[in-house]
């Protein structure tokens, strides 16, 4: 005798059972968890964005004050230069960050904060070739030579700049 033999077989029906149905939960969860997705790459699209000209610019008479302001400072930085009241590689510091402000008040960039290379992301292209030849005197491992050049450079990059 086989195992099993013996064990009561059910009759076969010739009704048709429909699947097991998944309950409408899951499709809710779904649909919301599609929409957490959809809302977090438009999020990191937004915050990350490149945003050009959202910087607020300074009106034209503002810019002529401080255009004055600027080359003022400009001025009395060669006259100390001069009366040898501050080193060569002061003076580049100093031409770098007047400069700096000025842009950067005008274009309403943080200029003041940017190595060379934001500068050159920035475009700026005026300011970074300044501060590009700015760079060995205010880095440089010797002592900067004669920067009269660079400080009429930066003084004319002030004076034109609209």
């Amino acid at each position: 005798m086989r195992a099993g033999a013996d064990l009561p077989v059910a009759p076969l029906t010739t009704a048709f059972t429909d699947p097991v149905g998944y309950s409408p939960v899951w499709v809710v969860l779904a649909a919301v968890a599609v929409g957490l997705v959809v809302a977090w790459v438009v999020g990191v699209l937004r915050v990350t964005r490149n945003r050009e000209d959202t910087a607020p610019r300074v009106a034209p008479d503002g810019l002529e004050s401080q255009r004055h302001e600027a080359l003022a400072t400009i001025d009395a930085l060669t006259a100390a230069l001069a009366r040898r009241e501050v080193t060569a590689r002061d003076a580049a510091g100093r031409l770098s960050t007047v400069v700096r402000e000025f842009v950067g008040s005008a274009t309403g960039l943080a200029l003041h904060a940017m190595t060379l290379e934001d500068l050159r992301g920035a475009r700026v292209d005026q300011l970074t070739e300044l501060v590009t030849v700015l760079y060995p005197s205010e880095f440089g491992p010797r002592e900067a030579g004669d920067v009269g050049p660079l400080i009429a450079r930066g003084r004319d990059l002030v004076a034109r700049w609209r």
